[in-house]
């Protein structure tokens, strides 16, 4: 069932993007970006439906979707997360105060960075969630 759930949001994904990019937008760079930020919309909107799904199904076989364990482990994901976050935004406060003001580096403008920060969290926290569930409750 998640090959299939997989492989048919790839192909709707797929088949919006090549509509969009031929009809609309035309074949350039500026013309994909409307059609890519769509597929990543769409990817996220699968992605919570089946995790939806998933948990709906746990509740209904009598598993408990969240216990004590769970809890444990994501507020440590979100510890770790939270503190190595605000010291990659330092390093980025960094970057525009000693890179670009003294050593002349490439500006940095405030939408490339917030996405930055953002997708580093993100992806950060999945993969520390990801670790410490793997890991187990070790100390």
């Amino acid at each position: 069932m998640k090959m299939l759930w997989i492989s048919a949001t790839a192909i709707i994904i797929l088949a919006i993007m090549i509509g969009l990019s031929e009809r609309i937008v035309g074949w350039n760079f500026l013309g994909l970006t409307v059609p890519v930020i769509l597929g990543i919309v769409l990817i996220n909107l699968s992605l919570f439906l089946w995790i939806f799904r998933k948990k709906r199904l746990e509740k209904k076989s009598g598993f408990a979707v969240v216990d004590e364990r769970t809890k444990y482990i994501e507020g440590r994901a979100a510890h770790y997360t939270l503190m190595i976050g605000m010291w990659f935004m330092l390093g980025l406060l960094w970057y525009i105060w000693l890179g670009v003001e003294i050593l002349g580096l490439p500006k940095l403008e405030t939408a490339p960075a917030m996405i930055v920060s953002l997708l580093v969290m993100i992806g950060l926290y999945a993969v520390l969630r990801w670790y410490l569930n793997k890991e187990g409750d070790g100390e």
